[in-house]
């Protein structure tokens, strides 16, 4: 089972920068040097409960690696190995728990590895630690197509956004042979060949960014009826009798300007999504749904309607595995906004964006085509409802949102 929900302890308060170099060669793709100035590296989140860890929150991130037999580069022939065999080739994802935005992100092997998919290598280490950007370009796309979560289609690529997950492939990363550990991202430092726990690091960038940061967050199950065309939102362990949910999502967490934990009146709210329907498949393959109706509801009285709002602009994009929907129109109820910051937030921007779950989609596949048949997702998604503010046109590089960060992995809950 996946790790959700489980707190990560004692993460360090404050960042920990390093000063790293890497030198481009001729082994793959030409991206450049760089100087690299953050570490990011976490817990494996298969492990349950999640360790302590080393790193500070403002670099954390959990990950895991898995084998595989996909490689994205032409193993060198001195290499006598079949790319297809698997050994030493891994697929890795990370998740963003930060509320920063990373760029420039790249893999660094300790310098006792080797790695079959290397750009190059970080030259600050002793000896020289082989490396990759992660990314999806050039003849070395190790950023996998498909492989970013929790993305608006209107973002920049190859950014690492607070909440996103990234799953990239490292190729042939060999100790003395194939058989050898996992790329992990344990410990503090880059080439810590002294730590059998950690064989790798995560470098990056941090990438300032203007926008607001408010969100709200909860566990949510996904319906789609195919006789009615209506989609359901419930809680993460509701069931849907004749598609409505015999539970509702409520508020787990509200996050600050600050990025941290914070009180709210609104937390525990009862979230009621409604009337929102398949209106038909676009021309660009994307699917588009009715404007719906949102209520934040009294836990204690769900006939007391704390605030509502429309749902509007669902869209399902199946190509990149994506739904995303806006909310607008916010009406206090209850519950005033001088009362709860999150709602003044939600006022003073006027609109947010919010992703419902994209595994909906396979849900009702048949053939090749969704939203065909009934279907439920199986897991519980994290769902994150975000204020935001749209800059002006001149400073205009994508609307860029927020995921939410924190003590629980952000990560869909797999059996």
């Amino acid at each position: 089972m996946h790790a959700v929900g489980l707190f990560l302890l004692s993460p360090i308060a404050n960042a920990n920068p390093v000063n790293e170099t890497f030198r481009n060669d001729d082994r793959c793709d030409d991206v450049g040097d760089e100087n690299l100035i953050e570490e990011l590296g976490g817990p494996n989140d298969l492990i349950i409960p999640l360790p302590s860890t080393q790193f500070p929150r403002d670099e954390l991130i959990t990950w895991r690696a898995v084998r595989t037999k996909r490689t994205t580069y032409n193993i060198p022939p001195d290499t006598n190995l079949n790319p297809d065999e698997g050994i030493g080739d891994w697929r890795i994802s990370i998740t963003n728990l930060t509320t920063r935005h990373w760029t420039d992100l790249f893999f660094v092997a300790d310098s006792t590895f080797s790695v079959g998919n290397a750009d190059g290598e970080v030259t600050t280490c002793f000896p020289d630690c082989d490396a990759f950007k992660i990314d999806r370009d050039g003849i070395n796309p190790d950023l996998m197509e498909n492989g970013v979560k929790n993305i608006l289609e209107t973002r920049l690529d190859n950014i690492f956004s607070p909440g996103e997950t990234w799953d990239f492939l490292v190729t042939n990363f060999f100790l003395i042979n194939p058989i050898g550990p996992q790329p992990s991202f344990n410990s503090l430092g880059v080439n810590t060949t002294l730590n059998p726990s950690s064989t790798a690091s995560i470098l990056a960038k941090p990438l300032e960014l203007n926008y607001l940061v408010d969100p709200f967050l909860s566990w949510s199950l996904t319906h789609f009826n195919a006789t009615t065309g209506e989609l359901a939102i419930g809680g993460r362990n509701a069931t849907f009798i004749d598609g409505e949910p015999t539970e509702l999502p409520i508020i787990n967490s509200v996050i600050d300007a600050e990025g941290n934990f914070t009180d709210d009146p609104l937390l525990g709210a009862l979230l009621d999504y409604s009337g929102i329907f398949l209106e038909g498949e676009n021309n660009d393959g994307t699917f588009s749904f009715t404007d719906g109706s949102f209520f934040a509801l009294n836990p204690s009285n769900s006939s007391d309607i704390l605030f509502s709002a429309d749902i509007v602009d669902v869209l399902a994009n199946p190509n990149k595995s994506m739904f995303s929907a806006k909310l607008e129109n916010f009406i206090p109820g209850s519950i005033s906004p001088s009362d709860s910051p999150l709602l003044a937030e939600l006022i003073s921007a006027g609109i947010a964006e919010t992703w419902l779950d994209p595994d909906i989609i396979e849900a009702t596949t048949l053939g090749d085509e969704p939203f065909i048949q009934t279907g439920t997702t199986q897991a519980p998604f994290l769902q994150d409802v975000v204020p935001f503010v749209v800059p002006e046109p001149s400073s205009i590089i994508g609307i860029l949102t927020i995921g939410g960060l924190g003590l629980t992995t952000l990560r869909k809950e797999r059996q």
